[in-house]
């Protein structure tokens, strides 16, 4: 039997109930029932706009405040999206070469230490292909950028002889020819984006592309117009054979 996709069988599985005569928003509620969901919010659009919009459960379980058609949520690794944009728009004013070595932009040197002759660009950064990776001390470095004041600079993890770095932080690959997705190649593009636009990056993007579209979002919380829309992240935990 051929193998079916995931993604195919889960959109059939929520269409199939509306075939049947039962609307979206009652089988979405059935799902979010059976399943002990928090809250969610659907959209579905057409060429002709949007045909659903359904917001379901809590936004902010601790303060009661239900889920809306305005609710807010953080987003992850789509902000790679924005990151992407901010970089291009920079591109564009002819700021910023997509094929300059980073070393010559951050102020320190970037190097695969497996292949230190290849130059490491923005589009090799923006691809995945920089030879970059999260590597074992990636962790520990993100946890400081969280909790030292001040915080380490980028160069302690991606130069030779930073607190964070190793070889390790780095595939045995030729920069440019391998794709790896790793997340610090967006940390390293986000640093870019602040280096050469002279703005903190939130603040660039607030300004320079959620302003202009005007969308209500940042990747700083107190950006927002109304704190109460932001959904609040919850974890699933495991006590005593009881899950909370």
């Amino acid at each position: 039997m051929k193998n079916i996709n995931p993604l195919y069988a889960f959109v059939l599985w929520l269409l199939i109930p509306s075939i049947w005569g039962q609307s979206l928003e009652s089988e979405l509620q059935s799902i979010a029932t059976n399943h002990d969901m928090m809250g969610m919010s659907v959209v579905v659009f057409c060429k002709n706009g949007i045909t659903e919009n359904i917001a379901l459960g809590t936004a902010d379980h601790t303060r009661n405040i239900e889920m809306t058609t305005s609710s807010k949520y953080r987003i992850a690794s789509v902000s790679k999206t924005i990151t992407a944009i901010a970089v291009m728009q920079l591109v564009d004013q002819n700021l910023l070469n997509l094929d300059e070595d980073i070393s010559n932009i951050l102020g320190f040197e970037v190097k695969n230490p497996h292949n230190p002759d290849v130059a490491i660009t923005t589009r090799m950064l923006l691809s995945h292909t920089s030879t970059i990776i999260d590597g074992s001390t990636y962790s520990n470095f993100l946890g400081a950028t969280v909790n030292n004041n001040p915080i380490p600079n980028l160069s302690e993890i991606l130069a030779v002889g930073g607190q964070y770095y190793n070889a390790g932080q780095f595939n045995n690959t030729l920069p440019g020819t391998y794709f790896n997705y790793s997340n610090i190649n967006y940390v390293i593009l986000g640093t870019l984006v602040e280096k050469v636009s002279n703005l903190r990056f939130d603040v660039y993007c607030r300004q320079n592309i959620f302003q202009v579209l005007g969308i209500d979002a940042s990747f700083n919380v107190n950006d927002l117009d109304d704190i109460d829309e932001l959904a609040v992240l919850l974890t699933r935990r495991q006590n005593n054979g009881n899950t909370n």
